[in-house]
């Protein structure tokens, strides 16, 4: 981790990644007047996941950079997020999402299909004319004399400079796909967002576009862990799984237009975010499981925050120094939450009723204000 040349604070500085995390940056750097631009191995700004959660945290940074009125046109607003005994199919409780939950919080709970979210966020970077080079892997040589964000993901090329932490397997697979409107039960052209628990597994639905195409995720435990990426799984391997579940949920299963089988690997977020001139942010820092759905609203949020310290600090290894202080508090209490969820949702036996009781005794409102301390977030922007 050696500097070999210090930087030169004239030259843009350089963003690894064009997903969500790293086009978030590269917004928030120019909303700030910083230069930037943007580095992408891949041919194309794509993402990996099929829908996305937006909570108000997120999209708090998303109205700040004057994106709302995108996102909002092509996003949908469930009423509700419904969570269902996984074998029996009964309704555990309801959280209310409508209305009264956007004057609370000050914004909408939205979901959107993931590509269309990159989609905007390119659309935006281009007409503020950030430049974004794709089919360009970041090498350890452009850090000898640029200032570096890595926002590449779980495995990061940017990180090793930074730190030693491995993305670690959690122990969970994760089977994603799309139901085509066509093909979805007539109960489910309804539904808000769903959740099913049960043991050692569980499995969420919500549509992802106005035409109504629905993204499902079934979740399950396993030792497997060879693969890296996502590779095809079929309906049947994926109905295997959820062979004693409810049948409205196997219906979907069984809807699919097909599974990708994806490996959920975390980063440790208490390792170091920042180094010299580099830093990182998004899955690159802390890579967490899905399970408060804050994977990408963190990233964003990560977006606002280095942004605002580059523009208060012209020490740019300082900034990031400043930004990895002010985020790594909140980053670690909602990695741990997310994991805690994790285990909560595969309860069996008795914790799982004991669970289930707890629940209904809370009510959903009240389950919802738990998470105030995530939602009511406020973008330094």
């Amino acid at each position: 981790m050696r500097e070999v040349a210090t930087p030169s604070a004239t030259l843009p500085v350089l963003i690894a990644g064009a997903g969500i995390a790293g086009l978030s940056t590269a917004l928030c750097l120019t909303h700030r007047n910083i230069p930037c631009e943007i580095i992408e191995k891949r041919d194309a700004s794509r993402t990996e996941g099929a829908g996305i959660q937006i909570t108000p945290n997120a999209l708090q940074v998303l109205s700040a950079l004057g994106l709302a009125h995108e996102v909002k046109a092509r996003a949908l607003a469930p009423h509700s997020i419904e969570v269902n005994n996984g074998r029996s199919g009964a309704r555990i409780v309801t959280m209310p999402l409508g209305d009264g939950f956007a004057s609370v919080h000050a914004a909408p709970y939205l979901v959107i299909r993931r590509q269309h979210l990159v989609d905007i966020l390119r659309d935006a970077a281009e007409a503020r004319g950030l430049r974004i080079s794709y089919a360009t892997a970041f090498t350890s040589e452009m850090a000898e004399r640029r200032d570096i964000i890595g926002a590449d993901g779980v495995w990061s090329t940017v990180r090793p400079l930074i730190n030693a932490s491995d993305a670690r397997f959690t122990g969970r697979i994760a089977f994603r796909a799309l139901i085509a409107p066509d093909r979805l039960p007539d109960w489910a052209r309804r539904i808000g967002l769903s959740l099913w628990l049960g043991p050692d597994a569980h499995a969420v639905a919500y549509p992802i576009e106005r035409g109504g195409t629905l993204n499902i995720v079934a979740i399950i435990k396993t030792a497997n862990h060879e693969q890296r990426w996502s590779e095809p799984a079929s309906n049947q391997a994926v109905l295997n799984h959820f062979a004693d579940w409810n049948t409205p949920l196997q219906d979907l299963i069984a809807a699919a237009d097909g599974f990708l089988q994806w490996p959920l690997y975390t980063v440790d977020p208490t390792a170091s975010w920042s180094h010299g001139h580099r830093a990182l942010i998004g899955d690159a820092a802390h890579a967490m499981v899905p399970f408060l759905a804050q994977g990408g609203a963190m990233a964003i949020e990560d977006a606002a925050v280095i942004a605002a310290k580059l523009a208060e600090c012209p020490d740019r290894p300082a900034a990031f120094s400043a930004y990895e202080q002010a985020r790594k508090r909140r980053i670690i209490a909602v990695w741990r939450e997310a994991n805690q969820n994790g285990l909560r949702y595969h309860w069996k036996g008795a914790l799982a009723e004991a669970r289930n009781l707890g629940l209904k005794a809370l009510g959903g409102q009240r389950l919802l204000d738990r998470y105030r301390w995530i939602y009511d977030w406020t973008p330094p922007l």
